[in-house]
């Protein structure tokens, strides 16, 4: 959709195997239908949340590239902290102070061991 003018959005709604997934993605597309007016109903609350844009990926090229510690989303870093760890020892430092988001401990090669955002906004 972005190709042609539009805009998309990614609504992070918990762990896909937590039960209680489904009931808040389910929650989270009314809410934005109703904010959005698409649909007849009370427009929602505002709540706080945190929102992220990815800027960058760290990728794992071999089977021993491993993040240093078992971040999660949301986990600030300094400019200059180890983050990764690459299978011949070279450390990935943190081009900025930022936030970890999606860190995978166990990437395959060639996939994602994390993205990261300079700048988390805080709605």
């Amino acid at each position: 959709m972005r190709f042609c003018g539009d805009y998309s959005v990614t609504v992070e709604c918990g762990n896909h195997l937590e039960s209680r997934s489904g009931t808040t993605a389910y929650k989270a597309i009314l809410n934005s239908h109703a904010h959005l007016r698409l649909i007849d109903a009370t427009q929602p609350a505002p709540v706080d949340c945190e929102m992220f844009k990815i800027t960058d990926v760290v990728i794992s090229e071999n089977t021993g590239d491993r993040l240093v510690q078992p971040f999660t989303t949301g986990d600030t870093f300094k400019a200059k902290d180890v983050i990764a760890i690459k299978t011949d020892g070279t450390e990935v430092p943190a081009p900025y102070d930022g936030v970890m988001v999606f860190p995978i401990p166990n990437a395959k090669i060639n996939t994602e061991l994390c993205y990261r955002d300079p700048d988390p906004t805080f709605c």
